[in-house]
């Protein structure tokens, strides 16, 4: 059962929106510490990919990634225009879809039991340091990489994949159960058309 086109465009407006505003929630490193802030973007880019699935979930990433490139400051700390691609952070931002594609066409994630979601969760955010690491090595070694682009993410990182794992299991479970609610039946319906394909 297809879910209703026009519910699938506002899930995935819902989404693109949810992370231009975590987005700005930044930690803002020392430069001596990291080159990178820490933003809750990757929470909310696991939680995208997960939900809403291979294609919604890129949709939705991609038309944030344009969005931010053609101007809208709905990067990190307000930040927009193609230097943010191109810059230091730039494979964290590019990451964020290749981690939807890639997390959603590696991984079953039809089971709602937590380790299941857990292991999603772990997948994903490695992935993202992996693209935003290699991405950060055009610029610097890959001692400084580690030094500033990776280890100083990692209490973060581990804080942030265990917020969405808690969060998924908690609407799986209590919102996306037997009881489903009209946006939970679409997203749910959207995901197997998504495996189906």
């Amino acid at each position: 059962m297809n879910p209703p086109f026009t519910s699938r465009i506002m899930l995935i407006l819902f989404a693109v929106l949810g992370l231009s505003l975590m987005a700005q929630y930044t930690i803002q490193l020392p430069d001596s510490v990291g080159a990178i802030p820490i933003t809750g973007q990757s929470l909310a880019v696991l939680l995208i990919a997960y939900f809403l699935g291979l294609i919604d979930g890129s949709i939705a990433i991609l038309i944030y990634l344009i969005l931010g490139i053609i101007g809208l400051p709905i990067f990190a700390d307000g930040g927009s225009g193609l230097d943010a691609i191109t810059g230091t952070s730039g494979g964290f931002l590019y990451g964020f879809l290749l981690t939807c594609l890639l997390t959603n066409v590696l991984l079953d994630h039809s089971e709602s039991d937590i380790k299941s979601i857990f292991q999603y969760m772990i997948v994903g955010t490695t992935l993202i340091l992996l693209f935003g690491g290699l991405h950060l090595r055009l610029f610097i070694s890959w001692e400084e990489v580690w030094m500033h682009g990776i280890e100083p993410f990692l209490p973060g990182a581990m804080v942030k994949l265990f917020i969405a794992t808690i969060v998924a299991y908690g609407l799986k479970q209590y919102v996306f159960g037997e009881s489903n609610t009209a946006i939970a039946a679409t997203v749910l319906a959207g995901k197997s058309n998504t495996e189906e394909e």
